[in-house]
């Protein structure tokens, strides 16, 4: 990743970037599991339904096709504005609007961006992780199949170990080689009273104005080269024990929440006022106050500081429940703004939750998962204010908490889960049609939201090709011109 600051020789670079990256791991899924939402356990997750799940994806289906699709009219004209009639148009769904995203494991993305950059994998580093190159162009080809969507981690230290000290060239390559692959970026995390760098300061108004610079500059800098801006990083509970010793920690609590977040995105917008800036939390349930702060987060007419609320869900502990997925959407669909579950964890071991989670992968754990993913991304998928899914560890490599999280083996075949849910995102929330132009040129299809490939064919037999986007705020009707 674009942790180091400049690049070295070619051995010593990535190393530094290994140890750096590894460490980080430990702590960047927050360090604590998803506050208890009532659980399954382990065993076979359809057989285990409550009777307020099966309502649930009862009336999935319907709300999929009221809430993800809508019909278009395609009319084809010549360049002297006839219509093109009885011509053969092909339909073909290139990519989704809602966002099936993939957080990668940190560790296989540092012998991905070793391999990009022309740096040296050292051999020692593969031994120990057991990977090969084939394994690594694997990961990234399973990547790419699936997402559109993934986060590049921003932490403050990895970003600025050294006071102003910043490799951009190397952020501006991972942005522009993940939008050349078809994915949206989220940045992860601007602001989070964890692993602060050293160099900031203890005292409490020199150290809101380090954070001020810290927002300022890079959203300054980026602007819209990042899709999403994770802003705010589990901000109602920041006084847990394991975050007492950070120098932000004591701020937070000298200033007060409200007025140290409400600056935070106060400075954010003024940096660039487009950016879509989120607010992401572990502690959901209303007594850590998280309902209660993003009431208090807002402008001076009433309007949210933040554009998108963030939900982690790591499940090492308990499966939810998926009427409590449900309630969660449903409670925080009240704010107005769109829902990103930014941290999905379902594990493959057996057992596949609890305090003693199986470690490794099993043949039944990887049948629960599934069976589980299946249905959770389905309840997500059909409520209305979610817009998007980060699953958090696509391998089970260097995966946290050194459990089996990912939808890959370590060694980078794909589980049964992988398989379920491409087979979601790729077929059935997919929309592939052919038609023929009517006599006013036109074709009706209804299809998810997201980007088409178009293709007419027309009676002299020479295919045309255009690409529309199909979204939920953009347009319904296309004139598609031909160009001869």
């Amino acid at each position: 990743m674009a942790y180091m600051k400049t690049i070295l020789s070619k051995a010593s670079r990535i190393s530094l970037l290994v140890v750096a990256i590894t460490l980080l791991s430990q702590a960047m899924p927050c360090l604590l599991s998803v506050d208890a939402v009532a659980g399954l356990g382990t065993g076979n997750v359809l057989a285990q339904l409550k009777p307020e799940e099966v309502e649930i994806l009862a009336g999935a289906d319907k709300r999929i096709e009221k809430y993800r699709k809508t019909t278009a009219t395609l009319r084809f004209l010549t360049r002297d504005g006839r219509p093109v009639s009885g011509a053969r148009v092909e339909v073909e769904q290139e990519g989704h609007e809602f966002l099936f995203g993939l957080n990668t494991s940190i560790v296989v993305n540092g012998l991905i961006y070793s391999k990009k950059y022309g740096l040296e994998i050292p051999k020692h580093w593969l031994k120990k992780y057991k990977i090969d190159d084939r394994q690594v162009e694997e990961y990234r080809r399973r990547f790419f199949e699936f997402a559109n969507y993934t986060s590049l981690p921003v932490g403050w230290r990895l970003y600025e170990s050294k006071k102003g000290d910043i490799d951009y060239a190397l952020y501006d390559s991972e942005l522009k080689w993940f939008h050349e692959n078809g994915s949206k970026v989220l940045a992860h995390q601007l602001v989070w009273n964890n692993r602060s760098p050293e160099w900031v300061p203890r005292d409490c108004g020199k150290l809101s104005k380090a954070v001020e610079k810290r927002v300022r500059d890079f959203i300054g800098y980026y602007k819209d080269r990042y899709d999403y801006y994770l802003l705010l990083n589990e901000p109602s509970n920041p006084f847990r024990p394991i975050f007492k010793k950070n120098k932000m920690t004591r701020c937070i609590k000298k200033i007060g929440k409200e007025a140290f977040y409400s600056r935070v995105f106060e400075v954010a917008r003024e940096a660039y006022p487009a950016a879509k800036l989120m607010i992401n939390e572990v502690s959901i349930r209303e007594k850590y106050g998280f309902p209660e702060l993003l009431d208090s987060l807002k402008d001076s007419k009433g309007r949210p500081l933040y554009d998108i609320i963030g939900i982690q869900s790591h499940m090492h502990k308990k499966l939810w429940t998926l009427d409590s997925v449900w309630k969660v959407c449903e409670g925080y669909s009240r704010f107005g703004v769109p829902i990103h579950f930014t941290e999905v964890t379902v594990l493959s071991g057996t057992p596949n939750a609890g305090k003693n989670f199986g470690k490794r992968t099993t043949l039944k754990g990887e049948r629960i998962q599934a069976e589980y993913v299946v249905n959770l991304y389905t309840t997500l998928f059909s409520h209305p204010a979610v817009e998007g899914i980060m699953w958090w560890n696509l391998t089970d490599l260097a995966a946290w908490k050194n459990a089996p999280a990912g939808l890959l083996r370590k060694d980078m075949t794909p589980k049964p889960a992988y398989f379920a849910l491409k087979d979601l995102i790729r077929n059935k929330w997919w929309t592939k049609t052919q038609a023929v132009s009517s006599d006013e040129g036109k074709v009706e299809f209804k299809g998810f939201f997201g980007a088409y490939k178009i293709t007419l064919i027309p009676e002299d037999g020479k295919p045309r090709i255009f690409r529309i986007e199909l979204l939920k705020k953009g347009v319904r009707d296309f004139n598609l011109v031909l160009d001869d």
